[in-house]
């Protein structure tokens, strides 16, 4: 059996976007399972790619999934960024009303971001909190 995919499902993509895809896909997968329960290869069926491509993005399983919670955390802290110019109660209502439409419109991604923290893997941990202390 080959590693190599191949067929209509395998298609090439530039490495921007094949690492956006492969980032969504984690998302979905880490948010609907236990990192334990999420194989390599069912990421690469599902992403339409080798195993060795996934290795070659993010080095192993746990650095995927620090790939995935960081992409999230940055996203979330992006879209919720205060705007100074506001006064403070429409600030926060601006912060609460871009937080709660990230979590409707990225659900698996939201999901996948907390998961991802309730793990013992440390650096998946410091991402969170990093990303928690900063909202605060």
């Amino acid at each position: 059996m080959s590693n190599t995919p191949s067929g209509p499902a395998f298609r090439r993509l530039d490495t921007t976007t094949r690492r956006q895809q492969l980032l969504a896909t984690g998302a979905a997968l880490f948010a609907t399972q236990p990192y334990d329960e999420v194989w390599v290869d069912d990421v690469a069926r599902t992403a339409g790619i080798s195993r060795g491509l996934l290795y070659h993005y993010f080095g192993s399983k746990r650095g995927f999934l620090a790939a995935v919670v960081e992409q999230e955390a940055a996203t979330l802290l992006a879209v919720t960024e205060p705007d100074d110019r506001l006064p403070p109660p429409q600030r926060l209502r601006a912060v609460l009303d871009a937080y709660l439409d990230y979590v409707r419109a990225h659900p698996h991604g939201y999901r996948a971001l907390f998961r991802g923290a309730l793990g013992a893997d440390t650096a998946v941990r410091s991402i969170v909190d990093g990303n928690l202390a900063r909202q605060q």
